[in-house]
């Protein structure tokens, strides 16, 4: 566990120097890139579900430099100096953090307004992911937006 989470503090470190505009293909794999980046960059809502798979943090920022910025919800660290570095660095290329608690009102403003949301799904716990997939479902009604399903497999 401890290689991994110093493994994701020096990616994080050095994003921002090694990883631009022009060269990000490189360093990242993405199967359904193309698919994945036309949803991204629709017009319509997104809500885009992922958990704590590889390196999320650098995934955030990766966004932001193709330049479909996201909304993404997350829980204040507990460590305000770490939460500091780390909000800025999310900041650094359009990535929006959206408190965990207490941001319904700006999720709706969001997808009303054609934004994309990136929530954890493993942050739910178990017994909410039925009310997540009703809310989603009732949004997409009520808002006129489309669930799209692109998974992460060459399929």
């Amino acid at each position: 566990m401890w290689h991994h989470l110093l493994l994701m503090i020096c990616e994080i470190a050095h994003t921002p120097r090694k990883i631009h505009r022009t060269n990000w293909h490189e360093h990242f794999y993405m199967p359904n890139k193309s698919a994945m980046l036309n949803k991204m960059m629709d017009p319509c809502a997104t809500v885009l579900v992922t958990g704590h798979y590889g390196n999320f943090e650098v995934a955030g920022h990766l966004v932001g430099l193709v330049g479909a910025p996201t909304s993404t919800m997350a829980r204040p660290l507990d460590n305000p100096y770490i939460d500091d570095y780390l909000t800025k660095f999310r900041a650094s290329d359009g990535q929006h953090i959206l408190p965990k608690d207490g941001s319904a009102n700006a999720v709706q403003d969001l997808l009303e307004a054609g934004g994309t949301l990136a929530i954890l799904a493993d942050q739910l716990p178990v017994d909410e992911i039925p009310n997540l997939t009703k809310t989603v479902d009732n949004a997409a009604g009520e808002f006129g937006f489309k669930i799209s399903l692109i998974t992460g497999t060459d399929e």
